[in-house]
């Protein structure tokens, strides 16, 4: 068996370690979309996930009804996990959007401003389109999505702490 030279292991040394940090940065790139992308559908989602809350799946559902029409064999604890489950996030939810909403309202103008447009776009009942509210800030619609987007970054740092820190600098600092 030949032994490899001391620039032969550097060679393939420095080629491993190059790969290595390639498949690092790919795998936090990847990371990152899906927090932010996973706060995004969160508000977007957000009224939607209120209403199933306020249901109880479990009083409307026979077992052996749905199973008869179905063809599924299925109980209510099974439903009522899921329900349970979304209760539960939430009420996180809740809790990080009051906080936000806090940081928002003690800040400038602009953090203000920021708070409301995330309100009307995503929380409220009664949602308002990006064109509406354009008109009610007299501003652009891209002004409008830039401020939706910055929101949900500072949402995601709040929700997801440092992690979602490390996503908020790297797209501002660079």
């Amino acid at each position: 068996m030949e032994k490899l030279s001391k620039e032969q292991l550097s060679i393939i040394t420095a080629e491993v370690i190059k790969n290595l940090d390639h498949e690092k940065r790919k795998r936090v790139a990847t990371e990152k979309d899906t927090r932010l992308r996973n706060t995004r559908i969160l508000v977007r989602s957000y009224p939607k996930l209120k209403a199933h809350t306020a249901t109880q799946p479990e009083v409307f559902l026979d077992d052996d009804i749905y199973e008869m029409i179905t063809g599924v064999k299925i109980s209510d604890h099974e439903l009522a996990k899921y329900h349970i489950k979304t209760k539960h996030l939430l009420e996180y939810v809740d809790t990080i959007l009051a906080a936000y909403k806090q940081v928002c309202l003690g800040g400038d103008e602009s953090d203000k401003r920021r708070w409301q447009i995330m309100h009307d776009t995503y929380l409220s009942d009664h949602r308002l389109r990006m064109a509406d509210q354009a008109n009610k800030w007299n501003v652009d619609k891209s002004t409008i999505s830039r401020e939706c987007a910055k929101a949900i970054q500072e949402l995601s740092v709040t929700m997801f702490g440092i992690a979602g820190l490390a996503d908020f600098l790297s797209d501002w600092i660079a």
